[in-house]
């Protein structure tokens, strides 16, 4: 039996994680399936990794042809949204290595039936959350600077679309964040790459943080109280609820903190410059990210007539 193989290459921030989540516990009685991912890694893959991230010169293509071959699963996912390249916000452009990635999936998909999957999320919303993961890990930086260290022209997802997926001999998938809440759209995706899923773990869109708890969380990791992600989003749920103030929900997680942190949390407004800011961005992606999934989302959804159409997703964008 031909051998089957899916590259799950992100984008970062498209609910990735929560996908790759899904597909172990999918995998987990799938003899198979061999996964591999950021918690179950394979020194060849993080060698391909490691030559986009340009730490190390150069790939044998080979290497993984081989391990593809010799292991006797029958169907390999490799799924890292790291092989794109850096997180954008931790490198200035938008994957400029990613057609490197296209080019190793080319070879590869030459000796076996090959599948891509690409997440991906309105392009605003994406800024804003690879901003807030450059603030998590302590690399402080308003958004205006933020989003004048980037070079935004190259912030095309139709020109990723274009590098990653024109004429490529291959079946390519797009699900963007904004239908992962769909469940018809992900058991489409599921059906693809994991025939015969019992899809006991669907992946799900990440909760949105609201400002007051971000606003807290950072003025806790900069006093040495850090929150951990986990704590944030029970804090989030048990303060959403109603029940409970923001101290009282911080209390019953175990967490101590000054009253002021909440004081401060709870007054700090939306500035209007952000906002305005926002606004723009998202004006001057939307259009592009409208094109990018109206010629490269290919997910096959089922009607209620029982037929199938093409994905159109219905984005307010």
């Amino acid at each position: 039996m031909e051998k089957t193989v899916i590259w799950h290459i992100g984008a970062h921030k498209c609910a990735t994680t929560s996908f790759q989540t899904a597909l172990s516990e999918e995998c987990k009685e799938r003899e198979d399936v061999l996964l591999i991912a950021p918690k179950s890694p394979d020194p060849v893959v993080d060698t391909l990794r490691r030559y986009i991230w340009e730490a190390v010169d150069h790939f044998d293509t080979s290497s993984l042809i081989k391990l593809i071959t010799e292991t006797r699963k029958q169907r390999i996912i490799i799924s890292d949204e790291n092989l794109l390249g850096k997180m954008p916000g931790l490198s200035r452009g938008f994957y400029p290595r990613s057609n490197l990635l296209r080019n190793i999936i080319d070879e590869t998909g030459r000796s076996f039936e090959t599948t891509v999957l690409v997440q991906s999320r309105e392009t605003s919303s994406y800024l804003k959350s690879c901003h807030k993961f450059r603030l998590s890990t302590g690399l402080g930086m308003d958004y205006a600077e933020f989003l004048q260290f980037l070079d935004l022209s190259s912030f095309r997802w139709s020109n990723l679309g274009k590098t990653m997926f024109d004429d490529a001999p291959y079946r390519t998938l797009v699900l963007p964040i904004e239908e992962v809440s769909n469940p018809s759209s992900v058991y489409s995706i599921f059906d693809a790459i994991l025939p015969g899923s019992d899809r006991k773990s669907l992946p799900q869109e990440n909760i949105s943080i609201p400002r007051e708890i971000e606003t807290l969380a950072l003025l806790c990791n900069r006093s040495g109280h850090k929150l951990s992600r986990p704590d944030i989003l029970r804090v989030t749920k048990r303060w959403q609820s109603g029940d409970v103030s923001l101290q009282q929900a911080l209390e019953e997680t175990g967490n101590h903190i000054p009253v002021e942190f909440e004081k401060i949390a709870l007054s700090t407004p939306l500035e209007d410059s952000d906002r305005s800011l926002d606004s723009m961005i998202s004006n001057y992606f939307k259009h592009d990210y409208r094109e990018f999934l109206d010629t490269y989302a290919q997910v096959q959804t089922t009607t209620r007539s029982g037929g199938n159409e093409r994905f159109k997703p219905m984005l307010s964008i």
